[in-house]
């Protein structure tokens, strides 16, 4: 097993592939922190395949996320002292899906906007 991980960690063609998944991962991460950053939001991670977007409330957020067909992650499970947050996988999320995707997060940080529901006096 451990000769098999080095000749693939040795072949040229996986050193490619894998060289190509970076590539592919940075354009996507870079596609939405472009998109986040044209809306006005902030966010983090510079490598890997998730952006740390800080906000007030992550279960508001991930719920209005969810209801407008994103699923993001709630970042109390990945800190241990830093404000909350959401944290938005890229890897599967194509480039030219990041304006929706920073659009709809812009919209679930926004003020609370009448459900339609009937309030209760």
């Amino acid at each position: 097993m451990i000769r098999w991980l080095l000749d693939l960690w040795q072949d040229p063609e996986v050193e490619a592939l894998l060289g190509r998944a970076v590539e592919l991962y940075a354009a996507r991460r870079g596609a939405l922190g472009l998109a986040l950053g044209e809306n006005g939001i902030v966010a983090t991670g510079r490598s890997g395949l998730n952006c740390w977007i800080p906000v007030d409330d992550e279960a508001a957020t991930v719920g209005a996320l969810l209801r407008a067909g994103w699923l993001v992650a709630p970042g109390s499970r990945f800190r241990l002292g830093s404000q909350p947050a959401i944290r938005v996988t890229t890897a599967a999320l194509p480039a030219e899906q990041a304006p929706e995707l920073a659009e709809e997060i812009k919209n679930a940080l926004g003020p609370a906007r009448p459900s339609g529901a009937r309030r209760l006096t």
